[in-house]
């Protein structure tokens, strides 16, 4: 398995533990290696929101939808971040 693969699946695991903290931080990682990456962004998104830190979920959703302007994922993320602000 490769690093990034290490990486976004340990996020995903961790948010499904509702270790959302941790979550980020891996993402982070995949996306370290992977900058295009639709589920770091997601996962972060998602954790951030949930955190209810909004901002943060904010500024990853604009920068995910730079590199990705079409991706439903990140749609649907953004959309659930800001029908929680």
């Amino acid at each position: 398995m490769e690093e990034f693969d290490k990486q976004i699946v340990r996020a995903q695991r961790m948010y499904q533990l509702k270790r959302y903290k941790e979550a980020i931080g891996f993402a982070k990682k995949a996306l370290a290696i992977d900058i295009f990456n639709v589920h770091a962004y997601q996962t972060i998104i998602l954790a951030y929101t949930v955190l209810r830190d909004y901002e943060k979920a904010k500024e990853y959703g604009e920068i995910a939808s730079k590199y990705n302007p079409n991706s439903p994922e990140i749609l649907h993320a953004r959309g659930l971040a800001v029908y929680q602000m």
